[in-house]
């Protein structure tokens, strides 16, 4: 652990007044408060010592933590929960000045508050009435709801909404936010008008949004209306129209808040404009238009995404001297993913550490999921058993995601007695739905030499009506090349390569991981055709932008004592600066005259 005696916290939480100290972190040299953290140690050493047998493979834990799907509590915090269906922009660009307000599938709500009303609303039952009627189109299901002579309310029909939008059935919830603004059953506000303009937007397009903007009230067309256009051109990937949309809103001195900065930021990052960023922020600043943690957090990711450690610590620095604006959950995990992906294991740890003081029933589904990888690649198997204890008992129902998460996580660890035993409480809460789910299991198989039990997976998912993808097959190829049976190796490399491999999966760290690992073990037998196929792949995605990667490659040529050219230049290309290992390994080569260095003198 980072410190064994102390909890670390931020010094602008509020609570009860303690004594304050400066302490290098090792992360951020913050002025922090410490509070006595004996008790969260222990906690965890009890986890351990109730979880770990002598062979270190973790027995039953969490299963009185289970909360049924039908429980009332489960059903409140499913209403409540923004994360089930989430783009990246709303992870990271919701608006914390718009709390209540509903967004593509995301409701910004403030989050204490959600707990609170969770306590005082266990159910809603004409959302639970929508939910198990499945065959029946929703607006005449609220009719028939109504003429039983229920009186709707707002929470009713916005959870309706909600849901509708989460699982992008838009063209429903139009229905049902067209019929409340022609019956009206309670008196409408900004938000009802701003949500129809958003799904007028998403059904029939943003023009025809627009055309209609001139139907609402003019004391609601105001910031809440636009920036629903605004978000539309998001979903759009139209930068033109959002820039267009935000001059309309200062020329009719409607007030442009952070949200619209962030939004465009995110289009600037997504169509390769980054250049253009610090003029918008320079712009956000003149205007007077703060930037929030949303903000920076975007800022981070993309920091993150293209591997720029110093840019991503420079606006931590930012973060640090803003005295509005506080680090969370997101900020943190951003930061351990990518020092874990560079090779900074202690500042990945430290990161991990400020993550986990957060507020569990708070916190992202996907930053619990991301916290247990992080902390199984540390090797840290207490800590992984710490976060998915509490996100069992902190969560009324476990989302598929993080099941698989904790499967990868103690495979990763070679727990595979636990790994099975999460395989089976999911299976029970939440059935097999997704070939994520055989690929969890399979990968802990594969990681553990057990390839009879990888093969049986295999033969499970053929059997269901899911089909082998991309990881799925990388993995088996992965544990048949370890095993060195290379007649199978052959066989699932030429089916690998004859399967479809979208973004989607070269994005997820499963697959990053096992082509780099197929990479390694190619390289080990001075295979160095194989392994540039592989690597390849990583260059076209641009994958390889750490000299980690070219070093693995780089042995391959090395174990074959094959001459390379232009290696360094090579790296350059993909803005990579070689290290110590990278030189150390060209020079075995060049004492051979297997090579010559590109730029320096041989």
């Amino acid at each position: 652990m980072a410190d064994a005696a102390a909890v670390v916290v931020l010094s602008r939480k509020g609570g009860n007044s303690v004594a304050t100290a400066t302490v290098g972190h090792g992360l951020l040299g913050l002025e922090i408060r410490m509070i006595a953290g004996v008790k969260l140690e222990r906690e965890k050493a009890t986890l351990v010592q109730e979880n770990v047998g002598s062979s270190r493979r973790l027995t039953d834990s969490g299963s009185s933590l289970q909360r049924p799907r039908n429980s009332p509590e489960w059903s409140a915090l499913r209403l409540l929960n923004p994360q089930l269906q989430v783009s990246h922009f709303h992870e990271l660009a919701s608006d914390e000045n718009a709390k209540g307000r509903i967004v593509s599938g995301d409701a910004e709500t403030d989050v204490e508050e959600d707990a609170r009303s969770c306590k005082r609303n266990t159910s809603t039952p004409l959302l639970s009435r929508v939910k198990q009627v499945r065959n029946k189109a929703v607006l005449k299901l609220i009719l028939d709801w109504i003429a039983e002579g229920h009186r709707p309310q707002r929470r009713d029909i916005t959870a309706v909404i909600t849901v509708l939008r989460r699982q992008n059935r838009f063209a429903e919830a139009l229905e049902v936010s067209e019929w409340l603004l022609k019956e009206k059953p309670f008196n409408l506000g900004e938000l009802d008008y701003a949500c129809w303009i958003y799904l007028v937007g998403k059904v029939h397009g943003l023009q025809n949004a627009e055309d209609l903007l001139i139907q609402v009230p003019s004391k609601f067309r105001k910031g809440m209306a636009y920036e629903s256009l605004v978000e539309i051109s998001f979903d759009e990937d139209n930068i033109s129209d959002t820039v267009r949309l935000m001059k309309k809103m200062k020329d009719l001195k409607i007030p442009i808040k952070t949200f619209s900065y962030n939004i465009l930021i995110m289009l600037y990052h997504r169509n390769k404009r980054e250049s253009e960023i610090p003029v918008l922020l320079n712009d956000m600043n003149k205007d007077g238009v703060t930037c929030n943690i949303h903000t920076y957090n975007i800022l981070i990711r993309m920091m993150a995404k293209n591997h720029d450690i110093k840019g991503m610590e420079e606006i931590m620095e930012t973060i640090k001297s803003d005295a509005c604006v506080e680090p969370d959950h997101v900020t943190y995990m951003t930061l351990a993913s990518a020092y874990l992906e560079a090779g900074f294991s202690e500042k990945a740890e430290a990161a991990a550490k400020e993550v986990e003081k957060k507020n569990f029933r708070g916190m992202r589904r996907r930053t619990v999921d991301q916290l247990m990888l992080v902390y199984a690649y540390l090797g840290k198997l207490v800590d992984v058993e710490w976060v998915y204890h509490h996100a069992r008992k902190s969560l009324p129902f476990l989302p598929l995601n993080t099941f698989v998460s904790a499967i990868e996580a103690f495979g990763e660890l070679g727990c595979i007695d636990r790994a099975e035993q999460v395989v089976e409480e999911m299976v029970h809460e939440r059935g097999w739905h997704h070939v994520k789910q055989f690929n969890a299991i399979l990968g802990a198989y594969v990681r553990n030499g057990l390839m009879e039990k990888a093969e049986e997976v295999l033969r499970q998912l053929q059997a269901s009506s899911h089909q082998p993808n991309a990881i799925t097959l990388n993995y088996l190829l992965l544990g048949y090349l370890k095993a060195s049976q290379m007649e199978k190796a052959l066989d699932t490399m030429k089916a690998a390569r004859n399967v479809v491999t979208t973004k989607e999966i070269t994005e997820t760290k499963p697959w990053l991981r096992t082509t780099l690992a197929i990479i390694d073990l190619f390289a080990d037998k001075g295979d160095v055709e194989h392994a540039e196929v592989f690597f390849q792949d990583l260059e076209t995605e641009n994958l390889c932008k750490y000299p980690k990667a070219y070093n693995i490659l780089l042995k391959a040529y090395v174990k074959a004592r094959r001459p390379v050219d232009d290696f360094l230049t090579r790296m350059s290309m993909h803005s990579v600066i070689p290290n110590a290992e990278t030189y150390k390994l060209l020079e075995q080569l060049d004492e051979s005259g297997d090579i010559y260095f590109s730029g320096r003198e041989k």
